[in-house]
């Protein structure tokens, strides 16, 4: 009897957990577990593994592992927590979104048709043939808007770059059924890879957008100030992929020097000749005629008329000599000597012609 206080005590607490499982184990798809739900902000996560049991993106798993023995498998991209600015959830008009996986750890693979509206290519759009969640994305929708960009693995020819854009392109309207509002989660594609090789894969989400067919855009990602894009992290388990070889040219062969390095002649070095410069003649400055001027020489003068009086040359004033004697004294000395010389040569012969 002395232990029925403390009965009463424990027997309380142990109902109201057993009340509180039973909530958790039947509330359903209302209660996402994932770290990036109800976080009040649009955006759009991976979910690696679809729980048994569940559809994708009820529980979203973020971190997993698997074997890398080339078994195709599927993740999902998932758009959580879509509601506009006043809270209320928005009806879906349009995504898209860019799928970042490693080429060396995975294999991806273009299937299904590509021909509009490629709702079962890969990625693989949650309505068609086949759909995800219940319910789905609806009727009306195209994923190759004007047969100008199908859904791919290798975006612009790039392998490990999966992209899908699709839009509700109903001439009655959209009808979108995909659950969407605040703390709800639901697929939007599955993509299908192959885990090739072993290694920690980084599955990243990039060019996201989603639109309202009321509000318009509701978040753009990744973005500065903008809606995130969650990524997740998957442990291929296996051998590591083999390096990529890369090509490295051989190196050209160069010759060895036989002078100039160390311990070795200098190399000769040849002085280059200047050759020798011809020089060009000046030519002289010819005169040129003035206009009316004869081109030829003047004739010579003519003779001066027989008998008549010669003309007579005066010789020209030459100055004084070193002597300071004119021209005049000097033809006076020359005369008187040349008469001297007569009269001493007359005498002797007078002399000469009396003594007979």
């Amino acid at each position: 009897m002395k232990h029925r206080p403390l009965l009463f005590l424990v027997l309380p607490l142990l109902l109201l957990a057993m009340t509180l499982f039973g909530v958790r184990s039947w509330s359903g798809s209302s209660d996402v577990a994932s770290a990036h739900v109800d976080t009040e902000t649009p955006h759009i996560e991976i979910d690696l593994v679809k729980e048994a049991g569940e559809d994708w993106c009820e529980s979203i798993t973020t971190s997993a592992s698997r074997a890398a023995d080339g078994t195709p498998y599927q993740i999902a991209v998932c758009l959580s927590d879509s509601a506009d600015a006043d809270g209320a959830p928005i009806t879906l008009g349009a995504f898209q979104f860019d799928l970042l996986y490693n080429p060396q750890l995975n294999s991806c693979t273009d299937t299904g048709s590509s021909a509009s509206p490629a709702l079962d290519a890969n990625p693989n759009a949650n309505d068609g043939t086949t759909s995800f969640s219940t319910p789905d994305l609806g009727t009306g929708w195209d994923c190759n808007i004007l047969s100008s960009a199908p859904p791919t693995c290798a975006k612009g020819g790039v392998a490990g770059r999966a992209f899908i854009k699709c839009q509700c392109v109903s001439t009655a309207g959209c009808t979108s059924t995909l659950p969407t509002g605040a703390g709800v989660s639901a697929p939007l594609a599955v993509v299908t890879l192959a885990a090739i090789a072993g290694g920690v894969d980084n599955l990243n989400l990039v060019n996201g957008h989603v639109f309202d067919t009321v509000a318009g855009g509701i978040l753009d990602c990744p973005a500065a100030g903008g809606a995130p894009c969650y990524g997740a992290a998957e442990t291929k388990e296996g051998e590591l992929p083999e390096p990529t070889a890369t090509f490295t040219p051989a190196p050209t062969a160069t010759a060895t020097p036989t002078c100039g390095g160390p311990r070795q002649e200098p190399c000769p070095t040849s002085t280059p000749t200047a050759k020798a410069k011809t020089r060009t003649p000046t030519p002289e400055a010819t005169g040129t005629p003035a206009p009316g001027e004869p081109t030829s020489a003047p004739p010579p003068p003519p003779p001066p008329p027989s008998g008549g009086q010669q003309p007579v040359v005066v010789p020209p004033a030459t100055g004084t000599g070193s002597g300071g004697i004119g021209w005049t004294g000097i033809l006076m000395w020359t005369l008187a000597g040349g008469a001297a010389s007569l009269v001493l040569g007359g005498g002797l012969y007078l002399r000469r012609v009396t003594n007979r």
